[in-house]
């Protein structure tokens, strides 16, 4: 991968190794940041200390503040997303709500919000924020011409998108509603969790707040929980003020692992993109399936929007069908006829991963809701892992033949 030509920095590839790593303490050094257990600091003098609750030095006073190990990871985020200053969080969950609260999503707020976002993102909108006061209104963020009129309409405080929505795999044009955003005086939080940095880096065009399940492809293996925020300097202070206040911090053991899994994120990406792009193509040329989204695919609605923001001619690691017959039983019958496919509800893992969103990832939305998303009793979700595709295939050849 070539360097980023609009920051001038070394490829992702060449950040996700060396990004964050410094030579700490005296000498000799360790070649990757340990984890630092310490939950409390001390400094030389109590001086020390007032200036840096003061915020008028740097340092470590409390593990909730930071840490080496949590310090190192977030500087490597930053590289990754392109910029900015980034703070960890103890899940990804806890990113979206705490990077919501820090844009100005409070009562008496409008947030105008996709309706194509994971299902938990959903619960934070209506079970917390519209339940204290904010105004929230979902709508069709790839209508970028009715997006603009209800913008203009609803005149939203923040703005809320995934850039390759949950489970839909719709790619959103970001940088066009990050500059109606803008236009309409409105701060824009993404969450990039299922794009990545490795597809696509809102932060580069503009996004007042990138949020990121580093559970996901970041980590890569299934082991550690983390999310993390990246913003502008001028909005920082008061974004890392609400979290460490709020608590949602990530334990330096989690941040150790989730370095330690980055460092392999180009690679296991490649290989990640090709498998997903290999079985969606086996997929759409099954009798027993239908409705393949994948973005790579002509036949997705905005394959041409992704062609224009993925510009590695990748096009990620998700993908999501229906079958064509039977509902929820046949749904059920082929998770559980697949053999390397592990029915679990996340992502981003090293081995592949199937679920049904209505039961699982979406299942608190009404049947009408998921109506609208595109989210039926026959679809199902896959993360494809970095196994030999061949293998995927005939894995899926002989399970759909086997529930026929």
């Amino acid at each position: 991968m070539e360097s980023d030509k609009r920051t001038n920095e070394p490829s992702l590839g060449t950040s996700c190794v060396h990004a964050g790593e410094h030579r700490r303490g005296p000498a000799p050094f360790p070649t990757v940041t340990p984890i630092y257990q310490a939950t409390t600091y001390y400094f030389e003098r109590a001086s020390d200390l007032e200036g840096f609750l003061k915020g008028e030095r740097d340092g470590y006073a409390y593990s909730r503040w930071g840490t080496f190990t949590n310090s190192a990871l977030e500087e490597a985020i930053s590289s990754l997303v392109g910029g900015g200053s980034t703070i960890t969080t103890a899940s990804g969950m806890a990113a979206n709500f705490a990077a919501l609260q820090a844009a100005g999503l409070r009562s008496g707020k409008t947030l105008l919000a996709s309706k194509e976002i994971y299902g938990n993102s959903y619960d934070i909108v209506r079970d917390y924020f519209e339940r204290n006061g904010s105004r929230c209104v979902f709508t069709d963020f790839k209508d970028i011409e009715a997006l603009e009129q209800t913008m203009e309409r609803e005149q939203p405080e923040v703005v809320f998108f995934e850039v390759l929505a949950n489970p839909t795999l719709s790619v959103i044009d970001a940088p066009r509603v990050i500059a109606l955003t803008h236009a309409a005086g409105a701060k824009v939080v993404i969450d990039n969790t299922f794009a990545t940095p490795y597809l696509y880096r809102p932060f580069l065009d503009g996004a007042d707040y990138e949020t990121h399940s580093l559970t996901k492809y970041i980590n890569g293996h299934g082991d550690a929980l983390g999310g993390s925020i990246t913003c502008g300097q001028e909005n920082f202070r008061d974004l890392e003020s609400l979290v460490c206040t709020q608590g949602c911090v990530l334990s330096p053991d989690n941040a150790q692992m989730i370095a330690r899994g980055m460092k392999t994120f180009a690679l296991r990406m490649r290989q990640h993109c090709a498998n997903a792009s290999a079985l969606a193509s086996f997929l759409v040329g099954r009798a027993e399936i239908t409705k393949v989204r994948y973005p790579g695919l002509g036949s997705h609605p905005t394959n041409s929007i992704a062609k224009r923001l993925f510009t590695s001619g990748e096009f990620g690691g998700m993908l999501c069908f229906d079958l064509a017959f039977g509902g929820k039983a046949k749904s059920f019958a082929l998770i559980d006829a697949l053999r390397l496919m592990t029915p679990a509800g996340s992502l981003g893992d090293v081995k592949s991963l199937i679920v049904h969103p209505s039961s699982t990832t979406h299942h608190g939305l009404s049947a009408e809701e998921k109506e609208r998303i595109g989210i039926g009793e026959s679809t199902l979700r896959v993360s494809v892992g970095i196994e030999d595709p061949r293998d995927l295939i005939r894995d899926f050849e002989r399970a759909l033949n086997e529930i026929i």
